[in-house]
């Protein structure tokens, strides 16, 4: 989404009555409002490339290619500056209408994007542990993680170009994943019962499906966040409505998260 405001501030002034009897500049709300925006769509495109990289060492059955993982505690530091800007900038400006909806927005968005970021790492981390056993699913487990790195790419890109459009369709896809994740664990429940040394890293590879599965879902309620911030609550309910499920749930049937 592009720079935030700056039309408000020509047509408006400089000037913005606020709580507590005072004025501020507009300017000064604007600005770092859009900090917070910029740094947040840094903060997104660095998560999507940790999840890109997860995805790619389980496409990789050769244990030597494995790098370090991606991390997730400078994302996290990351994430936790930004929410204390947002919470600031509610706090101190209290800003209404637009702009209360994007700042909330991002709140919920960054919480979504952390829990991505950890769960990244975990898959990075399980790699190389687990890299010898991916031949029992090759293509399979790394499709599923291609497709969620797809969605969440997708997502920060819904948000970054106010594509309320490609954010329908996370949320569709990520509907959609729980018949691939049944036959994936399909597999890997023949190859353990085929060769009882294969039930440790089996689990392990539950454990890597259950994790693809959660991000996905984090990515959906970005996604959300998205439709709710271009088109608004009424359209996000006419959508669920029309048989779209909510995100919080299309991954996740059984409650795991």
């Amino acid at each position: 989404m592009a720079c935030v405001g700056e039309e408000r501030v020509a047509k408006s002034g400089e000037q913005k009555d606020f709580v507590g009897g005072g004025t501020m500049p507009c300017r000064m709300m604007l600005r770092e409002l859009n900090e917070v925006h910029e740094a947040f769509l840094d903060l997104q495109r660095g998560i999507g490339d940790a999840v890109a990289d997860a995805a790619h060492a389980l496409g990789d059955s050769h244990p030597s290619w494995h790098g370090p993982a991606p991390d997730d505690g400078a994302h996290a530091d990351r994430a936790a500056q930004i929410t204390e800007r947002c919470q600031r900038l509610l706090v101190l400006y209290q800003p209404v209408a637009a702009d209360f909806r994007r700042v909330t927005a991002i709140l919920q968005m960054v919480g979504e994007w952390e829990h991505v970021s950890a769960l990244a790492k975990g898959i990075a981390d399980r790699a190389a542990e687990l890299a010898p056993w991916l031949v029992v699913v090759p293509h399979e487990l790394a499709d599923l993680a291609a497709v969620v790195a797809g969605l969440v790419r997708d997502a920060g890109a819904a948000y970054e170009d106010g594509g309320p459009g490609v954010a329908r369709g996370v949320v569709r896809m990520t509907a959609a994943l729980g018949a691939r994740a049944s036959g994936l664990t399909g597999c890997l429940v023949e190859a353990m019962r085929a060769d009882p040394a294969a039930v440790e890293p089996g689990l392990g590879l539950f454990a890597v499906v259950q994790d693809l599965l959660r991000i996905a879902g984090h990515a959906a309620r970005v996604a959300e966040e998205v439709i709710v911030l271009t088109d608004g609550w009424d359209r996000c309910r006419a959508d669920r409505a029309a048989g779209a499920p909510r995100a919080a749930r299309a991954h996740d049937p059984a409650g795991v998260t």
